[in-house]
């Protein structure tokens, strides 16, 4: 969901409005991401008291579809070692030899490397191993920025609605839809650019925003849509949470 898909008092919905809170809890060893997510949800509801419900909005957004000539995806290899965290282990960028991220399986994150400047970045991607919510370090800045910005993103192992939800982490891309019918796990690599332009000493060689990207290098396309989707109505939740 993204933020305007939330409806309710300012001091939840506008992120410069917004009140901020600490949480700390404990969470079970082995428990799944969607259990922690029930957990956050029980944690409101007993807490902040919230009371919501569900209803269908129209929405501009995008669907995602297979372009004509038909998708140009690589069938995950998930051979090697799953990813284990680590408490306190630093990010690493796992570098393939083609310059492309490597990331090791069930990762969780979209892991990108810049071609115009030393930037890393740690996009979320929920997929069945670990996940974890890392900043996209200089990321979202950087393609909105002037300056120019090659990007290599590597994904390894996930679904087409997994890189659907990836693809709304960037800029202007948001509320959309899988209409691929596609139903693999794959390996994705990705080259993109902000579209800024080349200062001295950076690298010129052209590359494409994330429409034309998709297209060449997936087979996939992006469409404009407007479509029915899900918008989470809040009507009751309190400014103060309960002692502990």
């Amino acid at each position: 969901m993204q933020a305007d898909q939330i409806i309710g008092p300012d001091w939840v919905t506008q992120p410069y409005a917004a009140e901020r809170f600490e949480v700390l809890a404990n969470v079970p060893p082995g428990a799944t991401q969607e259990q922690v997510s029930s957990m956050m949800q029980n944690l409101l509801k007993e807490r902040f008291h919230l009371a919501y419900h569900m209803e269908k909005r129209n929405l501009d957004g995008y669907e995602l579809v297979v372009a004509k000539g038909g998708p140009k995806l690589k069938d995950a290899d998930l051979s090697g070692d799953p990813f284990v965290s680590t408490p306190g282990e630093p990010e690493k960028t796992y570098k393939g030899d083609d310059g492309y991220p490597n990331p090791p399986v069930g990762y969780g994150n979209a892991i990108g490397v810049s071609e115009t400047s030393s930037m890393n970045a740690y996009l979320p991607v929920k997929t069945g191993g670990a996940f974890r919510l890392t900043p996209p370090v200089g990321f979202l800045g950087a393609l909105s920025a002037v300056r120019l910005v090659i990007w290599r993103f590597g994904m390894r192992g996930v679904t087409i609605p997994e890189f659907a939800g990836w693809l709304q982490e960037l800029d202007g891309i948001a509320h959309l839809a899988d209409h691929t019918g596609l139903s693999g796990k794959y390996d994705i690599k990705l080259r993109i650019s902000n579209g800024g332009s080349a200062g001295d000493g950076e690298a010129s060689e052209p590359a494409p925003d994330i429409f034309e990207a998709l297209e060449k290098q997936l087979g996939l396309k992006l469409q404009k849509i407007k479509a029915p989707f899900d918008v989470m109505v809040i009507d009751h939740i309190d400014k103060t949470p309960t002692e502990n």
